[in-house]
């Protein structure tokens, strides 16, 4: 799914020369939500990333299988595989056990009463 997504970025950055990348980042982003901000930082490489710390490791469990208890048929999920997208991308991040995005920005409880989203007003802007 994100393999044909960063082929196009890649492509039309080609063609594009001064576009500018923005990645959303906030504390719900973890898990395929970190893989895809690694990704696409290998396919912009001068995208900014804006937002708050991500809500999971750049590092962590994924690929989840599940199973049923064969007594109860509880339903039970587990973890497959182990990423550790900080040492399998040239991208580097000063995060430690989060995404520290380039540009820190959090939205206040007024914002967020008042649905001004400053992340996306800031990559508006920019």
């Amino acid at each position: 799914m994100l393999n044909p997504f960063t082929d196009e970025l890649k492509n039309y950055l080609k063609e594009h020369a001064g576009v500018k990348v923005f990645i959303l980042v906030s504390r719900n982003t973890f898990s395929s939500g970190i893989f895809a901000i690694y990704r696409t930082m290998e396919a912009a490489p001068n995208a900014v990333s804006v937002g708050e710390c991500s809500g999971g490791s750049p590092d962590a469990f994924g690929e989840v299988k599940r199973g049923y208890l064969p007594n109860s048929g509880v339903l039970f999920t587990y973890s497959i595989k182990y990423f550790e997208f900080s040492k399998n991308f040239t991208y580097k991040n000063t995060g430690d056990h989060t995404f520290l995005p380039d540009v820190l920005l959090s939205p206040s409880m007024e914002d967020y009463v008042t649905g001004n989203d400053v992340v996306l007003n800031y990559a508006l802007a920019n």
